[in-house]
């Protein structure tokens, strides 16, 4: 027999062909870097090939029945044997799974209570013995009506049943019941084989009355006989009695079939709970999720339910039905919850019943009453998720549930008959419950009869042998109850492991991913035996491992690298322990012999003031205790084995302040008695091992969400709003525009029978993903593919991918990111002029917010103690360095390059940088130059700035520079154009439903845009992104800063309803948005942005021209910088009466004066700073109701007005279409 295992060319992923010879039955260990190849050769080439020899060994019909995998890119392996993966990988998401049956433990518990158990009655605990015909004779007598005496025959198999059939017939019997129906015996259907199938027989029919008592014995005997000891009495109209001749409680009456495996599986309808079908937990509404703060009252929105949250907005639905509450049973809608009556309580919530209410509602148009019935809020709940059909309404339905044991089997999953049958005093579930030890202590001190002993000898020793494997990998400390779902990936290892071990094979190759993750090392010993016993028993052990002590007791050790990912593949070093100690090339071998080390820190950062106390933990197996943890500190939670790290970790501290500070709707029951120190924390971040993704869909930039703003861009593209293309459009995972030749995979699967499958790209989109017509949408001459994109661009910022917006919002929070050298830049720029396809352009020399480059705080240590939240806002730190002259040096440097004609910026800039005024004259002389050079040079016809906003309000929370700046930037930008003869143009980037924003902040904002004649096209709703204090305010609802409640428009109708305005040249959206001006108070604005006199037809701009392709303004526009009767520079137009007040005309603008003086200007977002904002909440409220049927509100079935451009999509579209 071969002794070695020899592997030849080994190139699979970064392993870089090598050759390997291992030897055999011994404790192999695979280590080196994270990333350096160890899996790769552990996993994806020994144990992929050891697989795919074992599964060609079978035959070609079993192998159509087993997953193949590929052959991996190896010349050859020697000596393989059949090879086990045993890696980290959780054991199930299976609710259902425990450790006893992963173990299969419990299937030997099922077979012991079932051959020695002892019912009990499960309702007065009797002894249950066995009955006899006169009991029962004497049970059915006392009964009244007619009856049938029914004997069961097949009890839920599958089968046609012909032969019994037949043989009923042939036993004198002429009816049969089948699956619930009555048959004559002659008249039965075919049955199909592949269902289960319950068959009774009638033996007898008769009516209950004196003297038939011979018959009725007579009967039952028949039946006992044909049912093999059990029989049916089914009282016609109302109940089925089941009779057994061997258990019965003679006082209770309740009689249980034979005991069998299957009656104690929690996951067979014949064992299972019938009430939460054998899990153990029901999800219900939480009251305490609808009601999460008891100190509010129904006006301060007490009830945290979508559409229930009424506030004082009269209009609203709930508001009107919680008012006529109050009046009916007279409680005050000011009232705190938790002082309001408990039946008023109850009332809200589970409703009145049949009890009517008289309820007032006032309209637009009129006002009445209506009598009805209160649903309640949970009952609405409950029944909204029984009768809905969609799987997004219940997700956010269950939001509102709380998983609660079952209140019949109280979360043992049995029925009570099968919880009834104990052994020796313990039933099945009290011995799940138990731990491996106590169970084994348990199993092996039975108390039984000599004949219990012959039958459980071996079932007991089966048990006993497998716990005792269980305790030799360290998992001692687990119940067999426990779920599956929430073992860690080292516990589901060693899970798997231990059942290896007792299955006894040689000879095999067993490969384990690091078992001794997440192990203590008290229990590493245990496991360290337990894998030379495998190996013992002469199996090859190869464990991918970076444990000291597992490699010091290996027999052989590969040391794998030099680094990670293209830097590793190679065998760095290969012998026993001692002799990769001694070589000086493994770094492993420097460490285990302590040639290298890590150092002891000299001293750690004390611990401050500021500490989380947590008080009486008691959740899962924490006695009651207190722990003291320091923030600001890096706190480590050690202990054994199964001591409670997790639970107090996990299920305590964590799901805690989850609900405390993320606001998370879940809440912790009975986990301790409470934690202090929670108001020093702003919100908590939870880290796992669970998988970013598991559809072969995802990648890097879906999971990031950065291929959604790539969708994004394309579906503001000229050509995609033509088509009608919404962002959905862009998406390979739904129809419309991905390929349905491939479905969006870009690649084909040709199945080859009992050969591997084979993957070959798609012959119609050739590997794309998209079909003809999404291709043909092109944002600056590249199609959909990220790559295509992005192929000729550079970024400056370094740490993030252009198009994300990492650096501006890092510019919000006041922290700014590295950025890449001037080297690095240049070579990546001569990289892609190398390219074979590269036509001289760059389409980005930039990146988010471009202007950025180089700038940081002079005065570093300031910024270590600076408390502002940002660096931008409301105006330029002194502190921060703006020099533009860093920038314009790369731009130089870069457009010296042979082969560059030109390159463009891509991406914003940010003009409150460029307008900013430094007491350093080189400063301010550099923002001047670089500004006159990018509009020039750089810009590709279109400028995107974002000004976003008019709403000083708004714009605190955005932590952007004041509109007015936006004015002056504009002004600028349209001089240089005049001087230069350029024909560029300014794209306005502009968010609505931002939190803070109401409609009104929106329609002054349309004004104001109207009077700049922006024609726009781009209007996106707020998006949450990580790090920005309006994404907090957005998901929180009060400002952070001085917790105020703000404001956010989240629902469709919302941000349809704030939306609208800017559509004001669409003939068809003028009614409503004249309609909602004045709901909202603000008639005043209908005369700014319509002209009186075309009441009664299409609106004409006064002195405005409006290209339906232009984004944003040219200098030659008509109206723009033009007096009343056309001529340029000779007086104020329209449109100047919404800007700043000092701009007068472009040929008047000074623009060294702004540049240097830097002043503020007066006007211009304060043109409405005087008028009072109007707060209010559209949920429910009777117009946004009532005006749904005239306005697409963002269902993707239905198509806008006129054209493409009313059309409702995804939450960022043109405009709100009108239904047909």
């Amino acid at each position: 027999m071969n002794e070695k295992l020899i592997i030849k060319g080994a190139r699979e992923h970064n392993l870089k062909n090598i050759d390997l010879t291992l030897p055999r039955n011994k404790l192999i260990v695979f280590t080196g870097l994270s990333g350096s190849g160890k899996s790769s050769l552990a996993f994806d080439t020994i144990y992929a090939e050891g697989q795919r020899r074992y599964v060609e060994s079978l035959s070609s019909y079993a192998r159509l029945f087993l997953g193949q995998m590929e052959k991996p890119d190896v010349d050859y392996i020697e000596g393989l044997s059949p090879a086990i993966s045993i890696d980290q990988k959780s054991t199930s998401n299976n609710p259902r799974s425990t450790v006893g049956t992963v173990t299969e433990i419990h299937d030997y518990m099922r077979l012991l209570y079932a051959r020695v158990g002892i019912p009990h009655c499960p309702k007065c605990g009797r002894v249950i013995e066995r009955q006899s015909i006169d009991q029962v004779v004497d049970r059915v007598m006392a009964l009244d009506g007619r009856i049938q005496i029914i004997a069961p025959a097949v009890r839920a198999k599958k089968g046609e049943h012909a032969k019994l059939l037949e043989q009923i017939r042939k036993d004198g019997y002429v009816r049969v019941r089948i699956d619930g129906e009555v048959y004559d015996i002659n008249e039965v259907p075919p049955l199909d084989k592949q269902k289960k199938h319950t068959i009774d027989v009638i033996v007898d029919r008769l009516i209950i009355k004196p003297g038939i008592e011979g018959r009725l014995a007579e009967s039952m005997e028949t039946a006992f006989a044909f049912g093999d000891g059990l029989a049916k009495v089914d009282v016609i109209g109302k109940e089925e009695l089941i009779f057994s001749e061997k258990y019965s409680c003679p006082d209770c009456g309740i009689s249980i079939e034979e005991l069998t495996p299957r009656m104690f599986s929690f996951n067979n309808p014949y064992g299972a709970c019938p009430c939460c079908s054998g899990l153990g937990m029901l999800m219900k509404i939480d009251p305490d999720i609808i009601v999460p703060d008891k100190s509010l009252s129904l006006n301060q929105n007490a009830i945290n339910v979508s559409g229930w949250q009424s506030g004082k907005n009269g209009g609203s639905m709930s508001n009107m039905y919680f008012s006529a509450l109050a009046e009916h049973y007279g409680f005050s809608m000011d009232t705190p919850f938790i002082e309001l009556p408990k039946k008023v309580q109850e009332i809200l919530l589970y409703g009145t019943g049949e009890e009517k209410l008289e309820v007032k509602y006032q309209r637009e148009f009129g006002s009445g009453t209506f009598k009805t019935t209160f649903e309640g809020v949970i009952t609405n709940l409950e029944r909204r998720y029984r009768e809905t059909t969609s799987d997004a309404a219940k997700q956010d339905i269950e939001a509102y549930m709380s998983n609660i044991p079952c209140p019949e089997c109280r979360g043992k999953r049995l029925k009570p008959e099968s919880l009834a049958v104990t052994v020796n005093g313990v039933s099945i579930a009290e011995m799940s419950d138990m731990t491996v030890t106590e169970a084994r202590r348990f199993i092996t001190s039975l108390k039984l009869t000599d004949t219990e002993r012959m039958i459980a000898e071996r079932i007991q020793k089966e048990i006993d042998a497998r716990l005792g494997f269980l305790e030799n990998v360290g998992l001692d400390y687990l119940t067999l109850s426990r779920g599956a779902c929430t073992l860690s990936g080292g516990e589901a290892q060693r899970i798997r492991l231990a059942t290896q071990i007792g299955s006894g094979l040689m000879g095999v190759l067993y490969i384990l991913d690091e078992p001794s993750i997440g192990l203590h090392q008290r229990d590493n010993a245990r496991l360290l035996s337990t894998l030379k016993g495998m190996r013992d028993m002469g199996n090859t052990l190869i464990v991918v491992e970076h444990d000291e002590e597992t490699m010091l007791d290996a027999d052989y050790i590969v040391d794998i690298g030099p680094g990670a990912g293209e830097h590793g593949g190679r065998v760095i070093a290969q012998g026993t322990p001692e002799e990769i100690m001694a070589s000086e090339n493994s770094i492993t071998g420097q460490y285990l012999s302590g040639r290298r080390f890590i150092p002891l820190p000299e001293s750690r950062r004390r611990n401050g003031d500021k500490w989380l106390r947590v008080k009486c933990a008691r959740v899962n197996n924490l006695k009651n205790i207190d722990v003291d943890i320091p923030l600001g500190v890096f706190t480590c939670v050690t202990g054994v084995s199964g001591s409670g790290k997790s639970s107090l970790v996990n299920e305590v501290v964590k799901k805690t302040l989850l609900h405390d500070l993320n606001r998370a709707k879940y809440i912790p029951k009975d986990v301790c008695d409470g934690i202090e120190g929670i108001e020093q924390l702003d919100k908590i971040i939870d880290i796992d091992q669970s998988p970013i993704g598991r559809t072969p869909r995802s990648n890097p930039a879906t999971y990031t969400g950065l291929f959604d703003m790539i969708r994004d861009v394309f579906a503001m593209t000229p050509d995609a709003k033509v088509r009608g293309y919404s962002n959905g459009r862009f998406s390979f995972n739904v129809k419309g525009g991905r390929c349905e030749a491939c479905h969006g995979d870009g690649m084909l699967k040709i199945e080859m029978h009992f050969l591997p499958d084979i993957y070959v790209p798609c012959e119609v989109c050739k590997g794309k993903r998209y079909n003809r017509e999404t291709l043909e949408v092109k944002y600056k001459g590249k199609t959909i593919p990220a790559y295509e994109m992005i192929k000729f661009s550079v970024n400056l910022h370094r740490g993030c991918f252009g198009g994300c917006s990492f650096c501006t919002i890092s510019a919000h929070q006041g922290k700014f990111v590295v950025c890449r050298s001037k080297e690095s830049i240049l070579k990546e720029v001569k990289k892609i002029i190398q390219m074979p396809d590269f036509k001289g352009y760059l389409s980005d020399l930039g990146g988010p917010s471009a202007n950025m480059y180089g700038m940081h705080g002079k005065n570093q240590k300031a910024c270590e103690v600076c408390k502002r939240p940002s660096c931008v806002n409301p105006q330029i730190c002194p502190n921060l360095n703006t020099d533009h002259s860093k920038l314009l040096e790369i731009y130089h440097a870069v457009d010296a390059l042979p082969g560059i004609k030109k390159s463009f910026i891509g991406s914003g800039v940010r003009y409150d940088l460029l307008l900013h005024k430094s007491k350093d004259e080189k400063v301010n002389q550099a923002a001047r130059e670089y500004t006159r050079e990018l509009i020039i040079k750089h810009v590709s016809g279109r400028l995107k700035v974002a000004p976003e906003h008019t709403s000083p309000e708004v714009l605190k929370f955005m932590r952007k520079p004041s509109f007015d700046l936006f004015y002056e930037f504009k002004r600028i930008f349209d001089k240089i154009n005049k001087e230069e003869g350029l024909n560029q143009q300014i794209i306005p980037y502009f968010i609505s439903s931002h939190p803070g924003c109401h409609e009104e902040d929106m329609a002054e904002l349309a004004v104001i845009t109207k009077g700049l004649d922006f024609h726009l096209e781009q209007v996106q709703d707020f998006t949450p992104t990580p790090m920005t204090i309006s994404t907090e305010t957005w998901y929180t609802g009060y400002d952070p800063y001085t917790l105020e409640p703000v404001f956010s428009a989240k629902t469709q109708k919302e941000k349809l309803a704030q939306r609208m305005f800017f559509f004001w040249y669409k003939p068809e959206e003028r009614r409503a948005i004249e309609s909602e001006l004045r709901r909202i108070g603000r008639a005043d604005l209908i005369d700014k942005l319509y002209d009186r006199k075309s009441m009664g037809g299409s609106f004409k701009g006064k002195k405005t021209h409006y290209d339906d392709k232009a984004i944003g303004s040219t200098y030659d526009n008509p109206g723009v910088g033009k007096g009343a009767k056309g001529k340029r520079g000779t007086g104020r137009n329209a449109s100047d009466r919404y800007a700043p007040k000092g701009f007068g005309n472009v040929g008047c603008y000074d623009e060294d004066k702004y540049l240097n003086e830097g002043r503020p200007l007066s006007g211009g977002a304060g043109f409405f700073k005087n008028k009072k904002k109007k707060s209010f909440n559209p949920n429910f409220d009777n117009d946004n109701h009532s005006r749904k049927n005239r306005y697409n509100s963002g269902d993707k079935n239905e198509r806008g007005g006129r054209g493409n451009q009313g059309r409702g999509n995804q939450g960022r579209n043109e405009g709100r279409g009108r239904r047909r």
